[in-house]
C-alpha cells in the first residue's frame, strides 16, 4: 500500500513537472512571438521615418547610435503599450518634434483621446454630421486649464460659465494639468467638448470663489467642417472676429485648416473692412496644413512675407505670400504662447521677420516641422516629419519656438476678472501707434 502511494505521488509530482514545463513552453513560445512582432514594428517605424527624413545620411548618423541602442529593450516588451512607450523614448533620439509612435504612452492623454474620438463619431441615424460645441475656449492660465473666454449666445455663456472659471473635469474625466502631454492639455480639452449636434456634455468648474459647479451642456453646431488631421480624431478649426474699443479688429483662430483662412478673408473684407489695427490671436493654434501661412500672410498685409526656406529630402522651397488686393493695409499684431505650433508658428516668425507685425504673448512650442501620419501594417500609427524649416532670419524654430517681441503672461487672476492681458496689452499698442501716426 505504500509503496502505491509512493508511486502515485511520484506520478502527480511527474505530471505537475510536465504541466508546468508545457506553461513554461507556451510562455516562451509567447514571449518569443511577441518579441518578433515587437521587431517587426520597430522595423516599419525605422523605414517609413528614414524613407521621408531629410537627412542623407540617416543611416550613417542613426542606426548604431538609436536602432541598435533600443532593440534589445523592443526585443523584451512584454505588450504593444510597452513597446509603443519604448519606441517613443526611441524617436526622441532624433531631438525632432513631429515623430511620434501612437497610441501615446499617457494613460490619461489615451483616455481623453478615446472618449473625444467617441464623441466625434456619428450614429448610424445622425444624418447632420458636423461639429458641435459648447462655446468654449479652452486655456492654461496660472498652470491651470481654464476657460479664456465664452462665445456670446452659446450654451456655454447661457449656463453661466465666464473666463476664468477653472476646468476640473470633462464627461467625468479629469484632466490634470501637471502630467506632461504632447498634445496640449488645452487642445485635449476642445476635443472633448466638441461633438455631434444635440449631444451632451458634462462639464465641472470651479470660480474665482472656489464654488465647484456642474453642467450638463447640449452641443450646437458651430458654422465649421469636420476635419481629419492625421492620427488625431477629427476635429475642427475655431474662428471668431469682433471689433473692439478704439476701432481695433480682433480674430482668432485655432488652426491652420481651409475653413478658418475662408472665414479670415470674410472678416477682413467684411465686418473687420474698416478697422484701423488688427490683432490676429494665434494662441493654441495646432497648425495645420503647411501651405496656408502664406495664404494667411496674403490677406494680412500688403507687401511680400517670405516665408524662409522648407528642406525636402530631395528640394528645397523658398515660398512667400501673394498680397491680395483687398487685404488689410494697417498695422498688425499677433498674439502667441506655448500652445502655439507647427504652421502657425511658421506664420509668425515670417510676419516677425518680415517686420509686418509685432509678436505679444509667450515663446511658442518649438514644434515646427512639417509631417505626415502613416498606418502601418502592424496596426501602428506613426507620425514623422519629411522636412526641415528654417526662417528667414536664417534660425530655427524647432526646440527655440518663436520669441515675442513684447513679452506678457496671461494670469488667471486677471482672467477671472474678465481681463485678457494678452489682448489688453496687443490693444493698448496699437491704440499708441495709431494715435502717434494722426
Amino acid at each position: 500500500m505504500r509503496i502505491t502511494k509512493l508511486v502515485l505521488l511520484f506520478s502527480c509530482l511527474l505530471l505537475a513537472a510536465a504541466a508546468d514545463a508545457e506553461v513554461a513552453h507556451k510562455q516562451d513560445k509567447a514571449s518569443d512571438s511577441f518579441s518578433r512582432h515587437a521587431v517587426t514594428v520597430l522595423d516599419e517605424v525605422w523605414t517609413n521615418i528614414r524613407k521621408s527624413h531629410f537627412d542623407q545620411d540617416f543611416e550613417k548618423n542613426y542606426r548604431e547610435r538609436i536602432y541598435n541602442k533600443y532593440l534589445p529593450e523592443i526585443k523584451k516588451a512584454g505588450n504593444d503599450m510597452q513597446l509603443a512607450g519604448i519606441l517613443n523614448r526611441m524617436v526622441k533620439e532624433f531631438g525632432q518634434s513631429h515623430i511620434q509612435v501612437l497610441p501615446p504612452v499617457n494613460e490619461l492623454e489615451i483616455m481623453a483621446l478615446h472618449a473625444a474620438e467617441k464623441n466625434v463619431e456619428p450614429e448610424p441615424l445622425n444624418t447632420q454630421d458636423v461639429p458641435a460645441d459648447v462655446g468654449i475656449m479652452p486655456c492654461i492660465a496660472g498652470g491651470k486649464l481654464c476657460v479664456l473666454r465664452t462665445i456670446n449666445g452659446s450654451p456655454a455663456d447661457a449656463a453661466g460659465i465666464r473666463a476664468g472659471d477653472c476646468i476640473v473635469s470633462i464627461n467625468g474625466l479629469k484632466l490634470d494639468t501637471s502630467v506632461n502631454s504632447y498634445i496640449p492639455w488645452d487642445t485635449l480639452a476642445s476635443f472633448l467638448l466638441a461633438g455631434m449636434p444635440e449631444s451632451k456634455v458634462s462639464l465641472t468648474t470651479v470660480n474665482s470663489r472656489g464654488i465647484q459647479k456642474e453642467y450638463k451642456l447640449t452641443r450646437k453646431p458651430n458654422g465649421f467642417n469636420w476635419f481629419k488631421f492625421g492620427a488625431i480624431p477629427r476635429t475642427y478649426g475655431a474662428f471668431y472676429a469682433e471689433v473692439l474699443p478704439g476701432n481695433i479688429g480682433y480674430v482668432h483662430l485655432t488652426a491652420f485648416f481651409p475653413d478658418q483662412i475662408t472665414s479670415f478673408v470674410k472678416a477682413v473684407t467684411g465686418k473687420l473692412k474698416d478697422v484701423s489695427g488688427l490683432i490676429i490671436d494665434m494662441r493654441n493654434n495646432v497648425g495645420g496644413v503647411v501651405i496656408l501661412p502664406q495664404w494667411l500672410a496674403g490677406w494680412s498685409c500688403p507687401q511680400v512675407i517670405k516665408m524662409g526656406k522648407l528642406q525636402l529630402k530631395e528640394a528645397t522651397l523658398t515660398p512667400s505670400s501673394y498680397p491680395q488686393q483687398q487685404c488689410f493695409k494697417g498695422p498688425v499684431v499677433i498674439l502667441i504662447n506655448e500652445g502655439t505650433a507647427s504652421a502657425a508658428e511658421i506664420f509668425a516668425a515670417s510676419m516677425q521677420d518680415s517686420k509686418a507685425a509685432v509678436l505679444f504673448g509667450a515663446t511658442t512650442s518649438g514644434k515646427c516641422l512639417p509631417s505626415q501620419f502613416l498606418r502601418l501594417p502592424s496596426g501602428f500609427r506613426l507620425q514623422t516629419i519629411f522636412g526641415n524649416y528654417e526662417r528667414e532670419n536664417g534660425q530655427h524654430i524647432e526646440h527655440l519656438g518663436v520669441t515675442p517681441d513684447v513679452p506678457v503672461t496671461l494670469k488667471l487672476s486677471d482672467l477671472q476678472n474678465n481681463i485678457d492681458s494678452v489682448r489688453e496689452a496687443a490693444a493698448k499698442y496699437l491704440t499708441q501707434q495709431l494715435a502717434a501716426k494722426k
